[in-house]
């Protein structure tokens, strides 16, 4: 599967913490693709606004919907246990089909933490 990784301009240095949030929200969503997808493509989407880091990952292809992936036990004890693992950061991650018919695998978490 060829990876296509954008990081908008302007994204600021993200912390350890969250970075490695997102690698594995990005490793679980690639490979819930691979195991019921028959795309060729993947794309990582970043991007920042007010403190808050976005990252988008998307397949394309053909069997490419969400109701698939969820049904296969790997795919969705991975993404299960990256979405409680978000939770837990205090972001949000949602897993929908784009009307073009990509699935998409949204995560948001704040770069910064509260002051306390």
């Amino acid at each position: 599967v060829d990876v296509e990784v954008n990081v908008e301009p302007g994204v600021p240095p993200i912390p350890a913490e969250v970075a490695a949030t997102l690698y594995r929200v990005a490793e679980a969503a690639l490979s819930g693709f691979d195991v019921q997808s028959a795309g060729k493509s993947a794309k990582i989407s970043v991007s920042s606004l007010d403190g808050t880091v976005r990252m988008e990952v998307t397949r394309d292809g053909p069997g490419s919907n969400v109701s698939a992936m969820e049904t296969s036990d790997l795919a969705r004890a991975g993404l299960a246990m990256v979405r409680n693992r978000v939770l837990l950061a205090g972001g949000r991650m949602e897993i929908d089909n784009a009307p073009n018919g990509e699935i998409r695998v949204l995560a948001e978490l704040r770069m910064l933490r509260a002051a306390s």
